[in-house]
């Protein structure tokens, strides 16, 4: 719990300085562990909306690369176990482009 805890601002320290990273690509990386719940590692709540995407896709990507879901079953966990920590039209949005580029008609 501490590794993950600590993870986003172990990362942005070991990246700041870099001449490719700018303050905006080091706020995400902070940030990219929050959620609407303030449940993250930062604990906030009040997300811009390219921290939320970022996060919610993050998540997404955790389910399937670490749970080993498949996509139909990573979406079903955000549109259940996330309820309250994303907005629910970005999941929404979510659904519809993983629907528009095939990655959920590609399961049975």
């Amino acid at each position: 719990k501490v590794t993950y805890y600590s993870h986003p601002e172990q990362a942005a320290t070991m990246l700041d300085n870099r001449p490719y990273i700018n303050e905006g690509i080091l706020t995400l990386i902070k940030n990219h562990e929050e959620n609407l719940s303030g449940t993250g590692p930062r604990k906030f709540s009040k997300l811009t909306k390219v921290v939320e995407l970022l996060s919610l896709v993050d998540t997404y990507d955790k389910k399937i690369t670490f749970h080993k879901q498949t996509p139909k079953e990573a979406l079903k966990a955000l549109e259940i176990d996330e309820i309250g920590n994303f907005d629910l039209k970005l999941i929404g949005k979510l659904k519809k482009f993983l629907k528009s580029e095939g990655i959920l008609s590609l399961e049975p």
